[in-house]
């Protein structure tokens, strides 16, 4: 089985999901933490169209391109 992170932003809320090979995953989300979801599961699906997780991946290349400082460039003079 393998789990995607990510960022989760709703409700405090538990869930257990029935895995393809019929086990149970218990899933606690809080608001603001990272999450580990099964990337091909129904219930993540939703959870990514209802805008309340975002991959981690995609998180961080975000963040790593706001953190990117511009510098200025003197103007030469007319």
């Amino acid at each position: 089985m393998s789990l995607t992170r990510y960022h989760y932003n709703g409700p405090p809320s538990g869930v257990e999901l029935r895995l393809a090979d019929g086990t149970l995953l218990e899933v606690r989300l809080c608001p603001g933490r990272l999450a580990e979801l099964p990337a091909d599961h129904e219930y993540t699906w939703t959870l990514l169209a209802l805008q309340r997780l975002e991959p981690l991946a995609q998180r961080e290349a975000g963040e790593s391109t706001s953190g990117t400082r511009r510098t200025r460039t003197k103007k030469e003079p007319e």
